[in-house]
């Protein structure tokens, strides 16, 4: 029992067989594509929180180091080695206040001691 479909009919179903698969081959490579992408951006902005963090940590360290040094440190002042903007109020009298803001692309944390 051989079906006689005309040849015309057998290969509509196999073209349409063809891109039925490669639309399911498609779409998870989309939905692939998409987790990975997304895996990896999240695992970058961690990186880059944690090295702010770090970087912040070290400006404040290296302010405070710079202060026992120079006694009369005021002002504003920016220390490229960590993106970091410091400011430094120094009322002369042995009260020192520190802010500092470090900055890696977008992410930015602050802190002042």
């Amino acid at each position: 029992m051989t079906s006689k479909k005309p040849i015309r009919v057998r290969g509509f179903v196999a073209m349409i067989a063809t891109i039925l698969l490669v639309t399911g081959v498609m779409a998870f490579a989309l939905v692939t594509l998409t987790s990975a992408m997304t895996y990896s951006d999240l695992t970058y902005r961690r990186e880059r929180r944690t090295q702010t963090t770090y970087n912040l940590e070290a400006c404040l360290d290296t302010v405070q180091l710079m202060i026992a040094r120079d006694f009369y440190m005021s002002g504003a002042t920016f220390l490229s080695e960590f993106g970091c903007n410091v400011y430094v109020n120094n009322d002369f009298s042995g009260h020192v206040t520190v802010d500092a803001t470090s900055s890696i692309s977008d992410i930015s944390r602050s802190g002042h001691r």
